[in-house]
């Protein structure tokens, strides 16, 4: 296995470890909020672009 993978592995079970006496609720609730927080900074930022409005709607309909 190669360097990167194994410390790749190596964070994913520190994650697992840390996160093992949370509710799976209150993981989905905050990794949907970052989607939430993520997705509205992209409209902003798509709102404020100097793009042509066709380009803003060819990629609002993707």
């Amino acid at each position: 296995m190669s360097c990167r993978r194994a410390e790749f592995f190596a964070m994913i079970d520190e994650v697992r470890e840390r996160n093992q006496d949370i509710p799976p609720e209150v993981i989905e609730a905050e990794v949907a909020e970052c989607i939430r927080e993520a997705r509205q900074t992209r409209r902003t930022l798509e709102q404020t672009c100097w793009q042509e409005p066709d380009a803003l709607a060819a990629r609002a309909a993707r």
